[in-house]
């Protein structure tokens, strides 16, 4: 196991090698009945490979990043795109909370659009006016 890893250090990133090991260390447990999480040698391997290992940041959009798409880009294009992110931000929903939205969950009263987010993080029915 340690040879692997070790060839394996030579082509990936430190948290892909513990990506790797979590998947073989499953596989074997339950096809092979073996835990290598006892290997005390393996995990000795891993952890010197996280010492300075930074991980990549996610760039994030600023306001004046949303704010920009808002207004420039093209309607006819990126009508979709707007409204998803108008209904994010201004809702404070989480992408899955978004993704589970359906047509059934907005009602047109006459004067406003009423939107239910029925699955949530917190378990909790919200509703946006």
């Amino acid at each position: 196991m340690l040879a692997y890893m070790l060839d394996l250090s030579k082509k990936m990133s430190s948290s892909s090698l513990w990506s790797k090991h979590s998947m073989v260390k499953s596989m074997l447990l339950v096809h092979e009945n073996v835990d290598i999480s006892r290997f005390s040698k393996v995990m000795a391997f891993l952890m010197k490979m996280l010492v300075g290992y930074e991980p990549k940041k996610a760039k994030t959009l600023t306001r004046d990043d949303v704010n920009r798409f808002l207004k420039e880009a093209s309607g006819k294009e990126y009508l979709l795109a707007k409204v998803v992110a108008m209904l994010g931000t201004a809702g404070s929903c989480r992408r899955e909370e978004l993704y589970n939205i359906s047509l059934d969950d907005v009602q047109d009263t006459s004067s406003q659009l009423v939107m239910t987010i029925p699955i949530s993080k917190t378990h909790q029915k919200r509703v946006l006016q």
